[in-house]
């Protein structure tokens, strides 16, 4: 049998795409290698047969799907239907006296990604020996028993340059290739094309960025599609570019790979570069600032001017490409990929696996193998261009499957997100009013948007006197002209009448909260919906590790885990509870941290983490005071400190849970108590830290006002005390000292404190407080503080409804308005 083997190399280069070589060699009969006589398919539409010897391989392909099947004296061996791809190229080939079958299959994408697979004859029969990985935008040659395939990876932190070499060999000898494909760029572009006698005809000019904005509005408008994302994708894929600048065309690719004999090889399927300045994809194929690539399944007779079309009217491109996006988004009716929530187009969270099918159905946009998915990277781009706050998708809430070993398919048919949904702004109707996003928002001056004459509060409305739906003679929509920046302006009309321009980010066409909810089944999957949340882009790289079923230790763990920028995740203390083993999969630490000893968490556990992760460390003492102070002494092994909390070691009482995020953030160890007299194990800690600052958290009922004095014998010179009559008297004292109009508040359940203390390193990682409630109804010191608090903050809520009821939650954010 031939067996294929892949080494690889990285570089980094800064540029913004580069061309990799990846060479796929012939070792064994390489030079007799050869490709029989009329053995060779390119990309039809329709029914196609192509015969070798006694071997036939049957093919029958749409747009999206191809059928085909491989036979051998008539008898079928090989029969396959992949959906989402075409075969551009199949070839039969004998390569050591050997039949062999090469198959090259294009995904309809927006990345255009190439996949080969080899078909041997093993023991009289074809088998699949080999598939390929993908590469996007992918051209490739087959000469002298070589596969030269050329494909860009780009990633939005850097560009890497990767070099694979394939050896098709019974006996592998390898070696990386190094050195880099040279991409010709400004300084020797000119050079370059004088040398070759290369003429560069400009055929257009790209519009200006505020034109292109306007034209993104109102094609997506047109199609129902959420303007933010096109302006994300397109901002991904061509820089908002419909032509290269003169300076920057990379010739020596084009004139490589796009000539017009492939072009002729190929039947059809890619395109010669005609020496002008349109963006032609890497691959050949993709055309534009869309890079639409559906010309090739046009008719004959309508292909070339289509074509055309597509280079010259940038509006119309986009309006293609934008066709193709809103097909993605139809998979869902059939089932390819999740509904979302109730599948109305008009919210972007709604439209997350559509941008993920738009990109390709292939697990490099498996979002939980792969944190940088097209469509997270997509949602960061709405978010930092767009000015928006879209939530985590949460991707702990669905599985997934390979099909074929390459297309991504999800067994879970409807999501429903447990976060506020984000309205796309053209949605926001002429006339009605529309409340500030947050504090300090800029009103823009109706002359000069340039200048501003006063800035919104949090909640403040505007009248809206215009939007992207409708043409006002006297009141337009204006576009910044930068990429950089994806709103547009909105006419608006202040209460005291004064017309200017607000920015529609900072838009939302309700008063309402930004609500986040923070729950699962049971306390395990909570905790992996806080992580999924916290952690979901910036993967840890520590995870701190709790018993789900008595999880004091893990409240204590909060600092560890604050210090460490690390997750709390909860697991049962004889198994690796599936959800955390699954969150543990994505985030895959470097480190874990298990709090607690062998009862706690059992040395089975322990075993099963070490066999997958590089470092698993265990805290433990011999109660869960001495683990506290364990603990303490690791984050005290990172810093120096000199003051530490105590709050009760209780396990029903939420002090500790109420000072976690503060702890957290301040890197300053929890230590517990009971009873009256000072515990050893804090004696022994303070002395050993020369510890100075003590805080108590809990009145007196639960630390006794004789700890004082002991404390002072200890060595601590100065005592705090933050304290409540009761426990949500307590958290709102802590919340009251310790943060000034937070931008977001967590709320828990007072008499139940589970569901809520995986929660602290995620309030303590957004710096935000842990409120208390009771499940029926909001104390009233709580809702004096929420009145109290300026600007209206976000809302997340750790446990379900069983946890915080709905009136109570209504409430809430009813309060945080006043």
């Amino acid at each position: 049998m031939v067996h294929i083997i892949e080494s690889g190399v990285s570089l980094i280069r800064n540029v913004r795409v580069l061309l990799v070589v990846i060479s796929v060699f012939l070792l064994t009969g390489m030079n007799d290698a050869k490709a029989s006589e009329n053995v060779d398919y390119y990309l039809t539409v329709g029914e196609s047969t192509v015969t070798n010897k006694e071997s036939q391989l049957q093919i029958n392909q749409s747009a999206d799907q191809v059928t085909f099947s491989l036979l051998k004296d008539g008898k079928m061996q090989i029969n396959e239907i992949n959906a989402q791809m075409v075969i551009e190229h199949a070839t039969f080939m004998t390569i050591n006296e050997q039949p062999t079958l090469l198959m090259f299959l294009r995904e309809n994408s927006l990345q255009n990604s190439l996949i080969f697979k080899q078909f041997e004859i093993v023991n009289g029969t074809w088998k699949e020996t080999f598939v390929s990985k993908a590469y996007p935008h992918a051209t490739y040659n087959i000469e002298d028993g070589m596969i030269n395939l050329t494909y860009t990876d780009v990633s939005t932190d850097k560009d890497t340059m990767n070099q694979v070499i394939y050896n098709i060999s019974t006996k592998v000898s390898e070696s990386p290739r190094n050195g880099m494909l040279k991409s010709i760029t400004n300084n020797d572009m000119g050079e370059y094309a004088v040398k070759n006698n290369i003429i560069i005809e400009e055929i257009g000019t790209n519009p200006t960025d505020a034109e292109l904005n306007e034209i993104f509005t109102s094609e997506a408008q047109k199609l129902g599609i959420p303007a933010e994302i096109v302006k994300a994708i397109a901002y991904q894929e061509g820089a908002w570019a419909q032509y290269w600048p003169l300076t920057s065309i990379p010739i020596t690719h084009y004139t490589n790979n796009c000539t017009p004999e492939k072009a002729a090889e190929k039947n059809g399927s890619i395109l010669a570069w005609d020496q002008t300045n349109v963006k032609l994809g890497y691959d050949c194929i993709g055309i534009g600032v869309m890079q639409v690539s559906d010309w090739r399944y046009k008719k004959s007779e309508e292909k070339e001017a289509y074509i055309q079309r597509l280079k010259e009217d940038v509006r119309f491109n986009i309006s293609e490409g934008l066709k193709t996006l809103k097909e993605k988004w139809d998979f869902s009716k059939s089932g390819t990929i999740p509904t979302v929530n109730d599948n109305n187009p008009k919210y972007i969270d709604n439209w997350y696996f559509a941008i993920l099918a738009y990109n390709g159905l292939l697990e490099r946009n498996n979002p939980q193998t792969n944190a940088k998915a097209y469509q997270e990277i997509i949602t960061k781009h709405m978010n930092n261009q767009g000015l928006l706050s879209i939530s985590p998708f949460p991707t702990d809430s669905f599985d997934t499957t390979l099909q074929d070993g390459y297309l991504l398919r999800f067994s879970t048919k409807l999501i429903e997100t447990p976060h506020s949904l984000t309205l796309s702004k053209q949605e926001i109707p002429v006339g009605s009013f529309a409340y500030s996003t947050q504090n300090g928002v800029n009103i823009r001056n109706k002359t000069d948007i340039s200048s501003t004459i006063g800035t919104l509060a949090k909640g403040q409305r505007v009248k809206v006197l215009g939007n992207v739906n409708k043409d006002h003679s006297t009141y337009k929509v204006l576009y910044p002209n930068s990429r950089e920046n994806h709103y547009y302006f909105l006419p608006v009309q202040l209460d005291n009448g004064t017309v200017a321009y607000v920015a529609s980010s900072y838009l939302m066409p309700e008063k309402k909260v930004s609500v986040l909810n923070l729950s699962g089944k049971r306390r395990y999957e909570t905790s992996a919906r806080i992580s999924n949340v916290g952690w979901h882009s910036d993967l840890a790289q520590t995870v701190v590790l709790g018993r789900g079923d008595l999880p004091i230790d893990a409240l204590t763990g909060s600092v560890l885990a604050a210090q460490k920028g690390a997750p709390i995740l909860l697991t049962e203390s004889t198994n690796l509870t599936a959800p955390i083993a699954k969150e543990l999969s994505r985030l895959k630490p470097e480190t874990i941290y298990i709090l607690g000893g062998e009862s706690a968490i059992s040395t089975e556990v322990e075993e099963t983490l070490r066999g997958i992760y590089p470092n698993v460390k265990r805290l433990n003492g011999v109660s869960r005071y001495d683990t506290a102070r364990v603990v303490g002494n690791e984050v005290a092994s990172a810093q120096s400190i000199s003051e530490i909390f105590i709050a009760s070691g209780s396990e029903t009482s939420p002090d500790a849970l109420a000072i976690a995020p503060v702890a957290g953030m301040k890197k300053v160890p929890i230590l517990l108590q009971s009873g009256v007299k000072l515990r050893k194990e804090t004696k022994l800690f303070i002395q050993e830290h020369n510890i100075t600052k003590v805080t108590l958290i809990g009145g007196e009922g639960v630390l006794p006002l004789d700890l004082n004095s002991q404390l002072k014998d200890a060595g601590v010179k100065t005592i705090d005390r933050v304290a409540g009559k009761d426990r949500y008297l307590t958290a709102t004292a802590v919340a009251t000292k310790y943060f000034s109009n937070p931008n977001g508040v967590f709320f828990a359940r007072g008499d139940q404190i589970v569901d809520a203390l995986s929660g602290s390193s995620l309030a303590s990682k957004w710096k935000q407080p842990i409120l208390l409630t009771k499940s029926t109804s909001v104390p009233k010191n709580v809702q004096v503080y929420l009145k109290e608090v300026n600007p209206a903050p976000n809302v997340n809520y750790l446990g379900g409804i069983s946890a915080i009821n709905e009136p109570t939650r209504t409430h809430i954010e009813t309060l945080v308005w006043q």
